[in-house]
């Protein structure tokens, strides 16, 4: 699961694909399991370590 979180950190600050095309990408199948595995991980939401990372687009 760790290298699942840490892809999707890249796609977060790297990329606008919404919670939902990052899950998939990472192969997890429900966006409320990425929500949860991401905050259990990170400590914040998918939508805070968004606002917190400068975009590099």
């Amino acid at each position: 699961m760790e290298l699942r979180i840490e892809r999707a950190k890249i796609l977060l600050s790297s990329t606008k694909y919404q919670v939902q095309e990052i899950a998939e990408k990472i192969g997890i199948e429900k966006p409320n399991s990425f929500r949860q595995a991401f905050k259990h991980a990170t400590g914040m939401s998918s939508s805070q370590f968004r606002r917190k990372t400068p975009e590099h687009l």
